[in-house]
């Protein structure tokens, strides 16, 4: 399974795991944050996803600059996102 993560229809962390949990054969489950862009997620390839559980990494790298402005607000503020 190929997915662009810069589609703008799936381009969350929520729309994201239901594309995924949509396709025969896959199951996605959303744990830890449940907001994000799917443009932060680290780029998989050659991984066997559908025989073993994967966990997805962020790529810092890759953050835009609202989700890094709102979660050093967040940290000083002492909110639990």
């Amino acid at each position: 399974m190929s997915l662009d993560l810069t589609n703008a229809s799936y381009s969350e962390f929520t729309k994201l795991v239901g594309v995924i949990s949509g396709r025969p054969g896959y199951t996605a489950t959303l744990m830890g944050l449940p907001h994000g862009h799917s443009v932060t997620l680290a780029n998989v390839a050659g991984v066997d996803i559908k025989s073993a559980t994967y966990n997805v990494q962020l790529d810092p790298t890759k953050f835009v600059p609202d989700e890094c402005l709102n979660a050093s607000s967040w940290a000083k503020a002492g909110v639990r996102q």
